[in-house]
């Protein structure tokens, strides 16, 4: 909002006096920032509505949400859920590239029902799948994606760390200790990943975005300002 922007640059005047690092102030950039827009923000926001024409949902439940997505180049059986996204080389987060989505819905800040789509970039088709059971896996709890950078965002972030090239990508937040927010994980050309926040907007080797030193948990975070990258060690503590 313009009143959450204008805090943002009053703190930004007094950071070189008051602020430990840059991290602070990219944080309070995405709180104002994290509205999306862009060619996956439409196919969330469609396919949400077609889950909720398709299947309306119980009386006094929320409406349904997105808690979790993956993308990559075509889809494949994991042994837990149907349609898994394929790894395979991506230049970057287009639909030209990324020909395959899968979409987990539940009812906002629950786990059931859930009501899965795979999504056919190439040809825009999607087919459902609806169960009553429990999705587990996900802290649905701190999972919002209406407060998240949008993918295009986050892989420039990734790609200020590691080039443009990915495998696929994960959007979820994980039920570990010090886990507080979703991560788009970006799989890498050498096989390892990279983590970043859909809150905090940060780059980093795990999943955890934020300092909290009663359950002992410290990122391992990149300092990311424009195009160049540098190891750091976030400064942001809850």
């Amino acid at each position: 909002s313009q009143n959450c922007c204008s805090l943002v640059l009053t703190l930004h005047t007094l950071s070189k006096a008051m602020m430990h690092s840059w991290a602070v102030f990219l944080s309070l950039i995405a709180s104002c920032t994290a509205h999306q827009s862009g060619w996956f923000y439409d196919l969330v926001r469609q396919q949400q509505a077609e889950v909720m024409r398709r299947y309306p949902p119980p009386k006094d439940t929320p409406e349904f949400s997105l808690l979790e997505v993956c993308g990559g180049t075509g889809s494949y059986s994991d042994g837990r859920a149907p349609g898994a996204c394929a790894q395979g080389l991506m230049h970057n987060a287009t639909p030209q590239e990324m020909r395959y989505v899968r979409l987990v819905f539940t009812p906002l800040h629950r786990t059931a029902p859930v009501v899965l789509a795979f999504h056919n970039v190439s040809t825009n088709a999607t087919s459902y799948e609806y169960s009553s059971s429990f999705w587990v896996g996900d802290a649905y709890d701190v999972t919002d994606w209406s407060k998240s950078i949008s993918l295009e965002d986050a892989h420039a972030r990734f790609a200020a760390v590691a080039g443009q090239d990915f495998g696929n990508f994960v959007w979820r937040a994980m039920e570990y200790r010090c886990v507080f927010e979703p991560v788009f994980v970006f799989s890498t050309s050498n096989g390892t990943m990279l983590f970043v926040g859909a809150y905090a907007n940060k780059v980093c080797k795990t999943a955890v975005m934020t300092e909290n030193d009663t359950l002992g948990c410290k990122p391992d975070c990149y300092d990311v300002i424009g195009n160049h990258a540098s190891n750091m060690e976030s400064s942001i503590v809850v």
